[in-house]
C-alpha cells in the first residue's frame, strides 16, 4: 500500500496536449514577486511563460493562485533558494534549495483535493540539480515523454508518484545519485528498459512500485541498498541485469522488492557470481544466468579527495580468450591490456574498460567519480555572537519583537566564505549549538549572514556552510564557547506579592506558597535560563509542592499566574 504524505532548450520536458486559451509572459526580477506582477491575469492565464529569477513562493503562486493554468514554460528562469513560511510546503519556516523544483511544487495538480489547477505540460529551467519531495505527485494530467537532464542529481520521495499520464522509456542520467521512496510509484505509462545509474547508492522503498509497463531492469554495481517493494508490482518485467558481483542481502535489501513480478524469466549476474545469487534470498527466486556480454569493473571508493590515486580492476575471468583490454576516461583511451588501472580522477570522470574478443567489443559498466576539493568547502568567517538580557521590564526589541519582562535575545552574524572560482555552490548556512549533553542541535538554517532569536544559549556555538555539487557541509566557523548565561535578575524587579519559594536554593524539591483566598485557578510555569518551559501545571490551592528531583542544577524562573494576579521569582537548584 502506498504511503500518504502530504542540454538543450528543454532540460525536463513533459510533452503533452494543452488547450491553450490565454498566454501571458512575465519577467520576475525579484524572486517571490510573481503574485504581484501577474495580478491582472492570475485567474485567467492558461499558458504561462516566466523569465528571470523565481523561488518557492512563485511556485506556490502558480499552484494555488492560477486556477486556469495548464501549461508552464520556465525555460528562461533560474531558481533561487528561499527559507521562510511562504513557500510550497507549509506555513512554517522551510528550506528550499536553489536550482531545485521545490517540495510540493505542483502536488496533486489534477483538479482534485481542492486545487482547481490541472497541469498538462511544463518546461522546466536549465541547470536543474534536484526535483524535491512530492514535486509532481498525483499530476495525472502530465502526459507524454519524461526526459531528465544530465544536471539532475536528486529525485526526492514521491517526486512523480502516480503520474499515470507519463509514457515511454524512462531514462535516468548518469548524474542521478538519489532516488527517493515512491519516486515513480504507480507511473503505469512508463515502458521499456530502465537502467539505474552508476552514482546511485540507494533505491528508496517502492521507488518504482506498480510501474507495470517496465520490461527490463539494469542495476548498477554502485547500488548498496534497495528498499522495501522497490520494484513490487512491475508485472511486465521479464529480465534483470545485476552488475554487482555480490548480491545484496540482509539489511541491504528490503522485503518483497520484486513481489508480484512473476514475469521475470532471467537474472543476469557477473561472471563467477551465479552460486552467490542462487543462495541469496529474493534473488534465488529467478532463473540465473552468467552475463558473458559484460566486463565488470570495480573500485573500493568512487568518492575521494582531490589528488587521490584510485585503483580500478576489471574481471575478465569468464570472457574466454581476450585479444585486448582498453581502459577509457570520459571516452578517451588511457591504458591498455591490463586488468588493473591506476588513476588520479577529477570530478565527474567516467571510467570504463572494453574488451575485444574475435573483433567483438564487450563493454563494461561505468564508474563515475566524485572528487571533493576540500579547499573549496570554506567555512563561514568571523562568526560573532551577541547576547543581551532584558531584566528591567522595559520591553526591548529583539528580532523585531518586544521582549517580555524577562528574556534573552541572541544575535548571530558572520561573513560569506570566498567561493570565487569554485565549482561547489553555496546553498545555505546552519547555526549549531553543542550543549552540555554534547548534543549538536541545529538552531536554524538561513541563506542570510545574520540570525536573531529570543533565546539564550550555553555551550559551543558555530556556523557551517552547506554546498551542492556535491552536497556537503563545511568545517565549522570559529567556535564561541559560553560557560553560562548572564543572570542579573534583581529582587526589586521580581513580582512576588506574598509569593515565596522554600527552600531556595534547593536540590530539586520545593514548595510554593501564594495568596489565593478565593481558590481561583493558578497556572504555575517553570522555565530554564534559555527560556524553555520545563514544567507546567495548575492548582486552585494556596500551596504547591514539587517533588521528584527532575530539575537539573541551574537557575530557573518560576511564574504563578491567576485571573487577576501575576507573580515571578527566581529559584536556584543545586
Amino acid at each position: 500500500m502506498k504511503k500518504i504524505y502530504t542540454l538543450s532548450f528543454l532540460l525536463i520536458s513533459f510533452i503533452g496536449f494543452a488547450n491553450a486559451q490565454v498566454t501571458d509572459t512575465v519577467n520576475v526580477k525579484v524572486p517571490g514577486t510573481l503574485n504581484v506582477l501577474a495580478k491582472s491575469f492570475l485567474t485567467t492565464v492558461t499558458n504561462l511563460i516566466v523569465t528571470g529569477a523565481i523561488d518557492a513562493r512563485d511556485f506556490k503562486t502558480m499552484r494555488d493562485s492560477m486556477p486556469a493554468l495548464t501549461s508552464i514554460n520556465l525555460s528562461s528562469v533560474s531558481i533561487s533558494a528561499y527559507i521562510g513560511p511562504s513557500g510550497t510546503q507549509s506555513t512554517n519556516n522551510c528550506i528550499y534549495l536553489a536550482n531545485s523544483i521545490p517540495q510540493f511544487a505542483f502536488n496533486s495538480c489534477n483538479g482534485l483535493y481542492g486545487l482547481s489547477m490541472k497541469l498538462i505540460s511544463i518546461i522546466l529551467p536549465p541547470f536543474l540539480t534536484g526535483i524535491e519531495e512530492y514535486a509532481f505527485t498525483g499530476c495525472t494530467g502530465l502526459t507524454g515523454l519524461l526526459t531528465i537532464p544530465a544536471s539532475v542529481n536528486y529525485i526526492g520521495d514521491d517526486a512523480f508518484g502516480d503520474c499515470t499520464g507519463l509514457t515511454g522509456n524512462l531514462t535516468l542520467p548518469d548524474s542521478v545519485k538519489t532516488i527517493g521512496e515512491y519516486a515513480f510509484y504507480g507511473c503505469t505509462g512508463l515502458t521499456g528498459s530502465l537502467t539505474i545509474p552508476a552514482l546511485v547508492n540507494d533505491i528508496g522503498s517502492n521507488a518504482f512500485g506498480d510501474c507495470t509497463g517496465l520490461t527490463s531492469l539494469t542495476i548498477s554495481s554502485s547500488v548498496t541498498s534497495i528498499g522495501d517493494g522497490a520494484f513490487q508490482g512491475c508485472t511486465s518485467l521479464t529480465s534483470i541485469i545485476a552488475l554487482n558481483p555480490t548480491p545484496l542481502t540482509a539489511n541491504q535489501i528490503g522485503i518483497e522488492v520484486f513481489n508480484g513480478d512473476t514475469a521475470i524469466k532471467k537474472l543476469y549476474v557477473p561472471c563467477g557470481s551465479v552460486i552467490a545469487y542462487q543462495t541469496a534470498l529474493q534473488w534465488k527466486n529467478f532463473p540465473i544466468l552468467t552475463n558473458n556480454n559484460f566486463v565488470p569493473i570495480y573500485t573500493k571508493a568512487d568518492t575521494v579527495v582531490v589528488g587521490s590515486s584510485v585503483t580500478f580492476v576489471a574481471d575478465t575471468s569468464c570472457l574466454g580468450k581476450i585479444v585486448s583490454l582498453q581502459w577509457q576516461v570520459n571516452g578517451k583511451n588511457v591504458g591498455k591490456d591490463s586488468s588493473i588501472f591506476n588513476y588520479n580522477p577529477k570530478y565527474s570522470d567516467t571510467i570504463t574498460c572494453n574488451a575485444t574478443i574475435n573483433d567483438t567489443i564487450i563493454k563494461s559498466n561505468a564508474i563515475i567519480m566524485t572528487v571533493i576539493d576540500t579547499s573549496a568547502l570554506l567555512a563561514p568567517r568571523f562568526f560573532k555572537y551577541t547576547l543581551f538580557y532584558n531584566n528591567e521590564g522595559n520591553y526591548q526589541i529583539c528580532c523585531g519583537k518586544l521582549l517580555g519582562v524577562y528574556g534573552y535575545c541572541s544575535i548571530f552574524s558572520w561573513t560569506l566564505p570566498d567561493t570565487a572560482g569554485k565549482s561547489e555552490k553555496l546553498q545555505y548556512f546552519k547555526i549549531h549549538n553543542i550543549n552540555y549533553l554534547d548534543e549538536n542541535i541545529i538552531i536554524d538554517s538561513t541563506k542570510d549572514t545574520t540570525f536573531c532569536i529570543n533565546v539564550g544559549y550555553m555551550g559551543d556555538l558555530f556556523v557551517t556552510a552547506v554546498y551542492s555539487n556535491p552536497y556537503i557541509e563545511s568545517d565549522p566557523s570559529n567556535i564561541i564557547y559560553l560557560r553560562g548565561l548572564p543572570i542579573s535578575i534583581k529582587e526589586p524587579d521580581l513580582i512576588n506579592n506574598g509569593y515565596i519559594i522554600y527552600p531556595n536554593p534547593n536540590g530539586g524539591n520545593f514548595t510554593l506558597e501564594f495568596p489565593n483566598p478565593e481558590n481561583k485557578t493558578q497556572q504555575i510555569t517553570i522555565t530554564d535560563i534559555t527560556g524553555k518551559t520545563v514544567f507546567e501545571t495548575t492548582t486552585t490551592q494556596e500551596k504547591y509542592s514539587y517533588a521528584g528531583n527532575k530539575l537539573q542544577s541551574g537557575i530557573y524562573i518560576v511564574t504563578v499566574k491567576g485571573e487577576d494576579s501575576f507573580n515571578v521569582n527566581k529559584m536556584i537548584v543545586k
